[in-house]
C-alpha cells in the first residue's frame, strides 16, 4: 500500500513538474492603444473596449498584449549562475470559432524578465477568414516560446470575441477639416488611436 502511495506521489510531482513552465507565462490582458504607440512593460490601460475588424480593409487583427512572467531570478553569484528564467516568446497560435481554423503568427525578439512583465505586438492573421459585418468570431490565442534554459513554454489560452465589422470611413473620425492620423495601431480595425489635425 505504501508503495503504491510513493508512486502515486512521484507520479503527481512528476506531472506537476511538467505543467509548471506551462503555468509560469501568463497573460495580463489586452492593453489599450496610447496616444503615441509606445508602451512601457505593462499597459497603461487595459482595453474593455469591442475588438473588431474590418476585413475588406484589413486582414490582420494588431494587438498589445501583456505576459506575466511568474519564474523568479534565479542568479547565483556564489556559483557563477546567471539568470536563465526569462521567457521569450517565439510564436502566438490562434483558434477561430470553436473547432475552427488555426494560424500561426511569429513574434521577433520578445522578452518577459523573470518575475517581470511585458508588453508584446500580437498580430492576428484574419487571411483566408470569409464572415459577414455583425459576425462575431470566438478566438482563442495562446503564446509559446522557451525560457532561457531552453525550457519550453506555452501559455494557457487567451479568449476575445472579435466583431467583423464595417468601420468608419477616415472621414468620419475627424470634423471641419481637420485631417485624421492613425496612429495606433492601423485603419480596418478596433482598438485605435486617432489624432485629428
Amino acid at each position: 500500500m505504501k508503495t503504491r502511495t510513493i508512486a502515486a506521489l512521484g507520479l503527481a510531482l512528476a506531472l506537476a513538474a511538467c505543467g509548471a513552465p506551462n503555468s509560469s507565462v501568463q497573460w495580463g490582458g489586452i492593453c489599450a492603444p496610447t496616444d503615441d504607440c509606445t508602451f512601457t512593460e505593462v499597459c497603461d490601460a487595459q482595453y474593455i473596449g469591442n475588438v473588431a475588424i474590418d476585413l475588406a480593409v484589413s486582414q490582420s487583427l494588431w494587438l498589445f498584449v501583456q505576459l506575466d512572467n511568474a519564474r523568479v531570478d534565479n542568479t547565483d553569484a556564489s556559483t557563477g549562475h546567471v539568470n536563465n528564467a526569462h521567457a521569450f516568446v517565439q510564436e502566438f497560435e490562434f483558434e477561430f470559432g470553436d473547432g475552427g481554423p488555426t494560424a500561426t503568427s511569429p513574434v521577433t525578439s520578445s522578452m518577459v524578465p523573470a518575475a517581470g512583465t511585458a508588453v508584446i505586438s500580437m498580430q492576428v492573421p484574419f487571411t483566408g477568414i470569409a464572415a459577414a459585418p455583425g459576425t462575431v468570431i470566438g478566438v482563442l490565442a495562446r503564446a509559446r516560446g522557451v525560457f532561457g534554459d531552453g525550457t519550453k513554454f506555452e501559455t494557457g489560452d487567451l479568449q476575445f470575441p472579435v466583431t467583423v465589422t464595417t468601420v468608419p470611413v477616415p472621414a468620419d473620425y475627424c470634423t471641419g477639416t481637420t485631417v485624421p492620423t492613425f496612429v495606433c495601431p492601423t485603419v480596418g480595425q478596433m482598438p485605435i488611436t486617432v489624432t485629428c489635425e
